[in-house]
């Protein structure tokens, strides 16, 4: 598996409650990939996630609406942590699991404070989760300066997804008529700074 090894280790690590989203520059055009989520138990902001992947893809709606998170193992994720353990644990007791079933999500594509996309998933559950090791082939083995990273990958499988593009619609609001429209007092001012200085 080829991936940015750098980009992963440098995922933030912040556990305030609401932590504020960091630029680390991993991704082109230093977006950065905010998920929260929000569980009976309480609701969960992590930004240490660095790959995002939709499965089968965000149209297609052949398939059920399902998506990947990759990031560093880090500290913001612990009730996430929690959520998959309880799940896996509980799996074959429908009545103990069901408070670590059924709960929604938010991913939100930033850059500095600006979203531009964001996916709103409602009653997911988390469909697998593993650890893993990214390294860039050869060359971590190779280089001091490149290191491996022991990841978290998430897979989570919702009912209902929904695609939004809040910086599209900021964009496109028509003009309102308080910010566009003139009295004539200001029109006829208008006009008279137009005309040479004896006609004023």
């Amino acid at each position: 598996m080829v991936t940015n090894v750098d980009a992963v280790a440098k995922a933030p690590y912040n556990i305030k409650k609401n932590p504020p989203m960091v630029s680390t520059g991993d991704t082109l055009g230093d977006l950065q990939i905010r998920a929260i989520f929000h569980f009976s138990q309480g609701t969960s902001i992590i930004d240490s996630f660095n790959i995002f992947i939709q499965h089968p893809g965000g149209y297609d709606f052949s398939g059920p609406n399902s998506f990947q998170l990759t990031g560093g193992i880090t500290p913001d994720k612990m009730m996430l942590y929690n959520v998959a353990d309880k799940s896996h644990h509980l799996r074959h007791s429908d009545d103990a699991a069901a408070a670590y079933r059924d709960f929604d999500v938010e991913i939100l594509l930033m850059n500095e404070g600006t979203t531009y996309r964001h996916f709103s998933y409602t009653d997911c559950n988390v469909d697998d989760y593993n650890i893993t090791t990214l390294f860039d082939n050869e060359e971590t083995f190779s280089k001091a300066e490149l290191k491996f990273v022991v990841a978290d990958v998430f897979e989570f499988e919702c009912e209902v997804y929904h695609p939004h593009c809040p910086y599209c619609e900021e964009m496109m609001k028509p003009e309102t008529e308080e910010s566009t429209a003139k009295s004539s007092t200001e029109y006829q001012a208008e006009q008279r700074s137009t005309w040479p200085g004896y006609w004023q």
